[in-house]
């Protein structure tokens, strides 16, 4: 049965793009995937596109170097599933994207840099010149000026994509932001883009406000909100797919499988947590409490002689706000004295006993600011 929300509400599942792991496994990839179909979401989010000086791609990944990778999994694409990959603007050449191929990804999920809108207009243009459907991530909505929202409101009305979405990127929203945030959008957006929600978890909101915002726009035309299976993500996690998919179905006329998301969390979730994990953390709290990337939070606690959450907490809190975003841990090398000092095979040690987090993968949201 055709859910009956379909054509105004969509829900987007990012828990292969969003789960901290390099090898996510091509079996568990498929199940997701089949899980995920069966469950009759609406958008895929396949994985991660970018360039081979970020990570070399592997048989197994969602984060892939071409496009061709992500579609090799898409042998059996249901036509009423859209599958879309996410990229970081400027982090991949759009020259070596290929047209759109009808059997392979549909749309690119662009993220929007800081302060680079109009650079990044040409990228936009290029992605649905190539025939893909274009949805845009406004990372970290939080740290811009009303003025500057409309601004890029403007250029998504020129350039007309398929979604515009506002991200929570340091978990820092409370529902009364998400309100005030659709009250800046809505006057201004064309009528015909979707109109998105991308939540994290810092501070155990990430549902509530994706669940705020379907309330207050649920006589829109053309909205959707994202989310991953028991919260899978970088860190503190994301909004619970299978808490949205009930949601929607007890108060949105929704008809979401929700069995199919639990045969997910049976086969599939297990062997995701025996190698990485997520969720809440004094740590997370803090920076979404700042709105800073969560690496510098993880950067302090790793790096700090004492790391006490009062501590880290007093360092945060006193960034400039154009640090907060910064990928680099440059900032902190003025901070020297506050660091501990121990040997490199202490600190490994000491740093694979406190996280289980994939290393590699690390690095490189160290390095990317992810998401």
């Amino acid at each position: 049965m055709m859910k009956m929300h379909n054509d105004r509400i969509k829900l987007l599942d990012v828990t292969l793009r969003e789960t901290p792991l390099l090898d996510y496994g091509e079996n568990n990839i498929r199940k997701t995937l089949k899980c995920l179909e069966n469950a009759k979401i609406d958008i895929i989010e396949v994985g991660f596109l970018g360039n081979e000086k970020e990570y070399t791609y592997k048989p197994g990944s969602t984060h892939f170097n071409n496009i061709e990778q992500a579609n090799f999994l898409l042998d059996h694409k249901k036509n009423d599933t859209l599958y879309t990959v996410c990229m970081n603007g400027g982090s991949y050449d759009l020259s070596k994207l290929p047209r759109k191929n009808h059997d392979g990804i549909d749309a690119i999920r662009y993220v929007l840099i800081e302060g680079r809108i109009d650079e990044e207009i040409n990228d936009l243009r290029t992605i649905q010149e190539k025939g893909y459907m274009l949805m845009v991530q406004h990372r970290n909505i939080m740290s811009y000026a009303e003025s500057e929202i409309e601004y890029i409101i403007e250029k998504m009305n020129e350039i007309k994509p398929y979604a515009y979405s506002m991200v929570d990127t340091h978990g820092s929203m409370y529902p009364y932001d998400v309100k005030r945030l659709i009250n800046v959008i809505v006057p201004k957006l064309d009528k015909d883009i979707f109109l998105g929600f991308h939540g994290h978890d810092n501070h155990k909101l990430a549902t509530a406000n994706a669940q705020t915002f379907l309330g207050v726009l649920h006589e829109r035309e053309n909205i959707f909100i994202d989310g991953s299976v028991m919260g899978a993500g970088v860190g503190a996690g994301n909004a619970n797919t299978e808490l949205l998919a009930l949601y929607i179905n007890r108060t949105l006329n929704g008809s979401y499988n929700l069995d199919a998301l639990y045969d997910m969390i049976d086969d599939v979730i297990p062997s995701l947590k025996k190698k990485c994990t997520w969720g809440y953390s004094g740590v997370y709290l803090i920076t979404g409490e700042n709105n800073v990337l969560i690496t510098h939070g993880m950067y302090l606690a790793d790096h700090l002689r004492e790391p006490r959450m009062t501590k880290i907490n007093e360092l945060l809190s006193n960034m400039p706000k154009e640090e907060k975003s910064n990928a680099q841990m440059d900032y902190w090398s003025d901070f020297k004295a506050d660091f501990r000092h121990e040997s490199v095979l202490h600190r490994a040690m000491r740093v694979i006993g406190r996280i289980k987090f994939l290393s590699p993968l690390k690095k490189i949201y160290l390095k990317l600011g992810f998401h």
